[in-house]
This record gives structure tokens, C-alpha cells and sequence, in this order.
């Protein structure tokens, strides 16, 4: 790392902790759309009729030409009586909701199930990647040891030890890219699970 960025590498950062599984933010909005279905069939069983609805009409005209102005006023009042019918379509409405949130909560809990087991896949993945390259580093860089120390008694010739030295270079990048891709695995990971920072 040193050598392809000039500097030490960072310090690991302690991993937070995990949350349950139904704790994760991506399940948060399915779980509130739930639970205000739920609140709404509550509602819908409560209320079996319409609102009373009340209507003020205020005129202010003439029956002819020339005659003079007349006010009315007129008041209605509408006290709708509970019909089976009505309600019955209300609360079907309401428990589609309900039903349709449950399955989405659902369909979320499978996904990030999925998701999950493919972020542990992608992180093994990683981890075996990231072993290989570290012994392909160790690998290359005994190789440039073994390369100089010919070039310097006159065995091999100095190509051969600037070969050595690019598969070493390439070695580190690849070690690098490794590392990279198991940090974002890890952290992905730590994503679904809900160590969120």
C-alpha cells in the first residue's frame, strides 16, 4: 500500500454493531405503510356511514325586470343512514390495503433476506480474492529478492529483474484491488444487516 500511495494505511474501523433483522431502514417505510393500512380498517369498522354533511345556500335575486331584489336563504342538512352495501365495500377496500402492505412487507423481508446471502457470497468471494492476491505478492516480491540477488552476482541479465520488479508492482495493485473490493463487500454486508453509522 505503502508503495503505490505514499502513505501507511488507514486504521480499520471497528464494525457497528448489527440490527434484528426486522430493524433495518429499508423495512421501516413497508412496516409504517403496514401498520397505517392496519389503522385505516380500524377506522373504516368504526365508522360504518359518511359524515353529515351540511350545505348553506344564500340568493340574492329578482323574479322579474323592475321588481325588487329578494334574499333567501337555505339551509341542508344530509345524516346519511348506515347501508350494508356501502360499508362493505369500505372495509373490502380497506383489507385489499392491508393485505397488499402485508405482502409488500413481505416481498421486503425476502429481498433483503436475498440480498444478504448474496453480500456474504460476494464477501467470501472477496476474502478468497483477497488471499490469492496476498500470496501472489509474497510470491513477487521473494521473486524480485531472488532477481536482484542474481542481477547483482551476473546470473541474469537486468531485464530480467525489471520483469520481476513490474510482476511485484502489479502484484501490490492487485493486492490493492482486492483489498478494496473485500471492504466493500464487508461494508455492503454490514449494510444489510443494519450497521448503519
Amino acid at each position: 500500500f505503502e508503495r503505490l500511495v505514499g502513505t501507511q494505511p488507514p486504521e480499520a474501523r471497528p464494525r457497528p454493531p448489527a440490527a434484528g433483522p426486522d430493524e433495518h431502514p429499508a423495512l421501516a417505510a413497508a412496516r409504517e405503510g403496514a401498520a397505517l393500512a392496519r389503522a385505516r380498517l380500524a377506522g373504516t369498522r368504526q365508522s360504518l356511514r359518511d359524515n353529515p354533511e351540511l350545505g348553506v345556500r344564500l340568493r340574492h335575486e329578482r323574479d322579474t325586470f323592475g321588481a325588487p331584489f329578494g334574499d333567501s336563504v337555505a339551509l341542508r342538512i344530509s345524516i346519511p343512514l348506515a347501508s350494508a352495501p356501502r360499508s362493505a365495500a369500505r372495509e373490502a377496500a380497506a383489507v385489499a390495503a392491508v393485505t397488499e402492505t402485508a405482502v409488500a412487507l413481505e416481498r421486503a423481508r425476502d429481498q433483503l433476506q436475498l440480498d444478504r446471502a448474496q453480500a456474504d457470497d460476494q464477501l467470501a468471494a472477496a476474502g478468497r480474492l483477497h488471499a490469492a492476491a496476498e500470496a501472489r505478492r509474497r510470491l513477487a516480491t521473494d521473486n524480485v529478492a531472488l532477481a536482484d540477488k542474481a542481477w547483482r552476482l551476473g546470473e541474469r541479465p537486468l531485464e530480467a529483474l525489471l520483469r520481476a520488479r513490474a510482476a511485484a508492482f502489479d502484484a501490490d495493485a492487485a493486492l490493492l484491488r482486492a483489498g478494496l473490493a473485500r471492504d466493500q463487500a464487508l461494508a455492503w454486508r454490514d449494510y444489510l444487516n443494519g450497521a448503519i453509522e
